[in-house]
């Protein structure tokens, strides 16, 4: 069943003030005012949230530093799946924007 606008913009609303309690390791920051997340789309029934973050864009030279930023990325990947597993929705697609590849 296709939403309304306003059911749409609520559901919207509901799932960024949801990634907004989602803090970067180490920073007082969440990932939203960061600017990892730079788009959300939601399907018109509401079931299915397509997340566009900028993740490479953030990848260090250094091969050590690769592997904390992977950690780091990993952790906000399990943190947002974990805080929207009770949103009914019926799929959570993770896209990187630079490179435009399926992360989760």
């Amino acid at each position: 069943m296709k939403a309304t606008n306003e059911q749409l913009l609520g559901k919207l609303r509901e799932i960024e003030n949801t990634l907004r309690t989602i803090e970067y390791p180490g920073m007082n920051s969440n990932i939203i005012d960061l600017g990892l997340i730079s788009n959300l789309r939601l399907s018109n029934d509401t079931s299915r949230l397509t997340i566009y973050m900028n993740i490479y864009r953030h990848d260090p030279a250094c091969y050590f530093c690769r592997f904390i930023a992977f950690t780091i990325i990993s952790k906000i990947i399990k943190n947002i799946g974990e805080k929207l597993e009770d949103k009914g929705l019926e799929k959570i697609l993770i896209i990187d924007t630079d490179t435009n590849m399926e992360i989760a």
